[in-house]
């Protein structure tokens, strides 16, 4: 296998920026583990994931990661998801701007076009195989953030119950098929060769993997769009079994088309790829197994072949 060092990482975090990653980090574990609906428990009350945002937003602003504004987006967005959260029960126009309003919001965080953000810059056009296109990584707070309000505020009040309860093992063959059919799909096209490595940058690279692009992608794919448009928004009066396919054709399309930067080859792979996702977490009704399933095939797609993909 092939070998590198730390020295692959641009630049070191002060103590102010790595104080405010792991505050996000805490806040995204609390929003996946803890009950989302308002407790009376001490530990809950601790633990919620808006004192941990609130700590990281703190942090962050020191950091200089956050600025006045960005403080303004993050406020606004909150209040945005509240509205959304009271709506959620009911048709009509209400429902559609809330929704509207989300998605606008959250693709602007999970785009980085939304002002206020200097998300720092760990991994700088680095070469992680002699053939692989230069990589770069940044530690995402806006995009981390998209995510946790989606799942923590939006749906604070909800913790939807799996309809088919699967056993741990066919959940971990699902994602196993799913992984295997991609790597498959990616090689045929030409996208990645077989390419086994080890680098250190793995630890930091999974970090921000699983808990900000899994997390915001999962989240803002599956557990809000797929599940609005599967209960209501475009398949009302149809046959739950044909909404549910439409929701997550949609879906999968939808999370293809947000990868065009990466070319036609990309958009149909990631467009697979969502269809897989959305088909586990509809049958468990988790974003975590959707998150989980997103990882695995990230994790084997950086450990075992080309990444990001062949120049």
């Amino acid at each position: 296998m092939n070998s590198s060092a730390s020295s692959l990482v641009s630049a070191s975090l002060t103590a102010w920026q790595s104080a405010t990653f792991v505050a996000l980090i805490a806040a995204v574990l609390s929003a996946l583990l803890l009950p989302v609906r308002e407790s009376t428990s001490p530990l809950n009350k601790i633990c919620h994931p808006r004192v941990w945002l609130a700590i990281a937003s703190i942090c962050g602003y020191v950091a200089g990661v956050l600025d006045a504004v960005a403080l303004a987006v993050l406020l606004f967005a909150w209040l945005l998801c509240e509205w959304h959260a009271r709506v959620t029960t009911v048709y009509g126009l209400a429902r559609a701007l809330s929704f509207g309003a989300v998605v606008l919001v959250m693709l602007g965080l999970g785009t980085h076009f939304l002002p206020g953000f200097h998300n720092p810059l760990v991994l700088d056009q680095v070469r992680l195989s002699p053939d692989a296109e230069p990589y770069s990584m940044f530690l995402n707070f806006d995009k981390t953030v998209a995510g946790i309000l989606l799942i923590a505020v939006c749906y604070r009040d909800e913790r939807i119950q799996p309809t088919n309860r699967l056993g741990v093992r066919w959940l971990l063959l699902y994602l196993v098929i799913n992984v295997v059919v991609l790597i498959a799909a990616s090689y045929a096209l030409g996208y990645v060769r077989f390419d086994p490595k080890w680098t250190s940058v793995f630890w930091l690279w999974a970090a921000a993997n699983l808990f900000s692009t899994c997390l915001s992608e999962e989240a803002f794919f599956r557990r809000f769009l797929l599940q609005e448009i599967e209960t209501g928004l475009l398949t009302r009066g149809v046959h739950p079994r044909v909404g549910a396919g439409v929701a997550l054709s949609i879906s999968a399309l939808l999370f293809g088309l947000a990868h065009f930067a990466g070319g036609p080859r990309y958009v149909a792979l990631a467009t697979l790829a969502g269809l897989g996702y959305g088909y586990i977490y509809q049958r468990t009704r988790r974003v975590e197994w959707a998150m989980g399933a997103h990882f695995a095939m990230n994790a084997v797609h950086f450990l075992w072949f080309t990444y990001p993909r062949l120049e």
